[in-house]
């Protein structure tokens, strides 16, 4: 065989390979764009080519060390969160969440896990899921976190402010679990003082002012609500 026909079969199984991989890639996107249709399934996320690479190198190599441990009974599952994390770097949304959703078949229990999934949920545009997510991640661990993100998605997907109520509940609940963290004391005074509610409206924020007392924004933010309260 001389040697232009052996560079051109060369040349042959390289282009082969790529067609196949592309047909991989493409039967993957189709599938995951019929499974979760009308929802978010990447994230535009600013990589250097570099960092790309060594990221999809580590995602591969993870996903062979977690088939080679499966039905293991000291399996690792540290695995699967490292593969969310990395999934998260590159902004595949599908990846992390059905890495997160695998791995809790093996671990229910771990409230970080719920939160980061209830994340990914709400990037993918799925916020009944993402609700229920944080919802386990309050119930498991409560975190001021883990209401703050609780309460964005119900005030994000609730324009008309039917669930106002509710979310008092959730910061009330929240003070009582957690204690008087200042985003749960302030974001109660705006609530009171949207409700018309001056006197638990400016407790709450005397209570703020006291646990972060150098927070500019909170002091004007406190003075405009005595001036309104005041007026009326």
């Amino acid at each position: 065989m001389n040697f232009l026909e052996t560079r051109r079969q060369i040349v042959f199984a390289i282009a082969f390979t790529i067609f196949v991989v592309a047909l991989v890639y493409a039967g993957l996107a189709n599938s995951n764009a019929i499974k979760y249709r009308g929802l978010t399934l990447v994230e535009e996320i600013q990589m250097d080519d570099a960092t790309r690479v060594a990221v999809e190198a580590r995602i591969a190599t993870t996903k062979a060390a977690i088939a080679a441990q499966k039905g293991s009974a000291d399996m690792d599952l540290n695995l699967y969160t490292n593969l969310a994390f990395d999934a998260s770097l590159l902004g595949d949304l599908v990846l992390e969440r059905e890495t997160y959703e695998e791995y809790f078949t093996h671990n229910s229990i771990n409230y970080t896990a719920w939160n980061n999934y209830g994340n990914v949920l709400a990037a993918m545009g799925d916020p009944k899921k993402a609700e229920e997510a944080y919802r386990k991640a309050v119930e498991l661990q409560p975190h001021e976190e883990f209401y703050r993100d609780l309460i964005d998605l119900i005030r994000k997907n609730d324009p008309e402010g039917d669930r106002e109520e509710e979310v008092r509940d959730l910061l009330l609940e929240g003070v009582d679990r957690v204690g008087q963290k200042p985003w749960f004391m302030v974001v109660l005074a705006e609530w009171y003082m949207d409700n018309g509610d001056c006197e638990r409206a400016l407790d709450h924020y005397e209570v703020a002012a006291t646990l972060i007392p150098d927070n500019e924004a909170l002091i004007t933010e406190y003075e405009a609500a005595q001036k309104t309260c005041t007026q009326k």
